[in-house]
């Protein structure tokens, strides 16, 4: 079978490539049977030989499609591991980046220079391919410190968590406020807001975290529109949160 006729195969919908299963099981199933029953009773020979044949062809055919069924199942669970890689490796940090650039001074999609430098965020990316979480450390031109980002991406949730060290959540809060009155309408939802302590031994301070997830479509690994909004919607929210966490009382920007 040739690479078209396995993509050919690979758009039959679900529900039609277990029917057909299922057909061809019944076919086995029944000509077997038939084929014995005429046995034992003695039945016609011609018939029996052809429901033998039935049997045979229909025997194979199944055990066929339930290779390839299992097949595509494998597949399509590293196609989207491979396309989860590439969102989380790949696409999240480049809308970090473009997000990074403040609209004043952005110049008909040129980045502007400073001291010989693209003014962009750095983004520091710890991602495995083959995974599902990816964690990132960004610093945004003028950011008081850096803000940590833990992403989770599976087929149907968008999860994201920001660490921010050494913060009490009354703080944060006050901080967030706006930043998170205007998620809200985009469609992410708050989980989780509160102080966590560090592991015993590992000499890492308290922090406060913030855990948010939106739900996804059934056909967002598949669809590079709908990727590209919700990456850029990530990036837009974070730029909305380190802004207002700048411009808490007491902070002095870096």
């Amino acid at each position: 079978m040739d690479i078209l006729d396995q993509r050919a195969l690979a758009l039959i919908p679900r529900w039609a490539r277990w029917t057909v299963m299922g057909f061809l099981a019944a076919a086995t199933l029944v000509s077997a049977g038939a084929a014995l029953w005429l046995a034992l009773t003695h039945g016609s020979d011609t018939l029996a030989v052809a429901l033998l044949s039935i049997f045979k062809a229909s025997a194979i055919g199944c055990a066929l499609w339930f290779f390839f069924l299992m097949g595509q199942r494998a597949q399509s669970r590293h196609d989207l591991l491979r396309r989860t890689s590439a969102i989380l490796a790949q696409d999240i940090p480049d809308s970090l980046n473009l997000y990074g650039i403040p609209d004043a001074i952005r110049t008909h999609g040129r980045v502007p220079a400073v001291d010989g430098k693209a003014l962009a965020v750095t983004v520091d990316t710890q991602h495995a391919p083959g995974t599902v979480h990816a964690r990132y450390i960004v610093k945004w031109p003028g950011m008081a410190g850096a803000l940590e980002l833990r992403v989770h991406l599976n087929v149907k949730v968008l999860s994201v968590v920001y660490v921010f060290p050494g913060t009490e959540p009354s703080q944060l809060d006050t901080a967030l406020k706006g930043a998170l009155s205007a998620s809200a309408n985009m469609d992410w939802k708050e989980e989780f807001r509160g102080l966590q302590s560090p592991a015993a031994g590992t000499g890492a301070g308290a922090c406060t975290e913030l855990w948010l997830r939106m739900k996804l479509s059934p056909d967002f690994l598949h669809e590079p529109t709908e990727q590209l909004f919700v990456t850029n919607d990530l990036a837009a929210m974070t730029r909305a949160i380190v802004t207002s966490w700048n411009r808490r009382p007491g902070t002095a920007a870096t």
